[in-house]
């Protein structure tokens, strides 16, 4: 392959993957099972009703049931007057079956693990960076580990138009028969806070001065400054199992680099974590079992090809780790990339390699 050439690089698909895949089906990855024995989700990782197993560890999930959720304090109503305090659905928080991994490979495993040994250990809070490439699973990971743990997570994904006004506070549409009218409420943020919920901050790198000195203040101290509110400055105590998720892709353009200090207040540092994409003969077993799982193959009664899947996974092996264009690549040869070309491929009936 000649370097830089698209058209070069266009015949070496066409040499590996050749015409439209066959339709010889794999045998599907088997569903998550049911019963006594747990929920399996792949061989290393087992879900129960009070716990979850990795690797045969056993780590407790969150009994949301049994726990009291307090009022918001007077205090805190009297400073912000005009905000709505609403009952919040923690359970419905817990991310779904769709958003996780449900065959977790042992590099899933293992990183997974990491994450719980951290929350069980009492004297670090569950502050996490997953670091690593676009599409390389940093937010579907964090999903993954609050579904296993049963931990209520609420997502955000900052803009360049995100203000620290956003971070407190945010305005929601209220229909009633009378119409709709508008109301403030406290933001996701700072509500996770207060009521104990994991917060998921995706592009950590690219918040703003004020927001990151806003979040790092909460984590360092365990107490977040709202400012602004009818009385002047008002403290919230950041509930005890509050924690966050951060995801950063370092090399990302229009990131800012993350330095030591802030690093170090995940988990101490034991709580920076880098992924990355999962080795060959773990990424074929992943894309066959997500492609497997989609609701419109399964109507179209496709599988895939394991063939066609081992030849997909090598074919992204060598443009990631190609001396040129790897950097490039790895941003746009995503695990999720693969999953959606095999998918168009057997749909439409194209060549993989248009």
């Amino acid at each position: 392959m000649r370097d830089g050439s698209g058209s070069s690089m266009h015949n070496m698909l066409r040499r590996v993957f050749g015409d439209a895949p066959d339709e010889r089906s794999m045998e599907a990855a088997p569903s998550p099972e049911a019963g006594a024995d747990g929920e399996a989700y792949g061989p290393h990782v087992r879900v129960f009703s009070d716990h979850f197993e990795i690797d045969g560890e056993s780590f407790a999930r969150r009994d949301l049931a049994s726990e009291r959720v307090a009022d918001a304090p007077a205090e805190l109503r009297a400073a912000l007057r005009s905000v709505v305090f609403e009952p919040v659905d923690a359970q419905a928080l817990i991310p779904g079956r769709y958003e996780v991994f449900l065959h977790i490979t042992p590099s899933m495993a293992a990183t997974l693990r990491r994450i719980a040994e951290l929350e069980r250990n009492a004297r670090v809070q569950t502050f996490v960076l997953l670091t690593g490439p676009t599409g390389s699973g940093k937010t579907t990971t964090a999903k993954t580990y609050c579904h296993l743990a049963g931990e209520p997570v609420v997502e955000l994904t900052f803009s360049g138009d995100t203000t620290l006004a956003d971070f407190f506070r945010r305005t929601e549409v209220v229909r009633d028969h009378d119409g709709q009218s508008t109301v403030e409420a406290l933001g996701p943020a700072v509500r996770a806070m207060r009521l104990g919920h994991k917060l998921l901050i995706n592009e950590i790198n690219m918040l703003p001065p004020d927001l990151l000195s806003a979040l790092t203040q909460a984590m360092d101290t365990g107490r977040l400054v709202l400012s602004g509110t009818d009385l002047g400055n008002i403290e919230i105590e950041v509930h005890e199992r509050f924690g966050i998720f951060a995801t950063a892709n370092p090399n990302y353009v229009g990131t800012a680099e993350i330095g030591r200090a802030l690093r170090r207040r995940f988990g101490l540092g034991i709580g920076d974590i880098p992924i990355t994409f999962l080795p060959a003969r773990e990424e074929i077993e992943a894309v066959a079992f997500e492609f497997d799982r989609q609701p419109l193959m399964r109507s179209l009664d496709l599988t895939a090809d394991r063939s066609i899947v081992e030849r997909l996974v090598g074919v992204a092996t060598q443009l990631r780790g190609h001396e040129e264009l790897g950097g490039q690549m790895r941003d746009r040869v995503s695990t999720r990339s693969l999953v959606h070309w095999l998918s168009l491929g057997q749909t439409t009936g194209l060549p993989l390699a248009e």
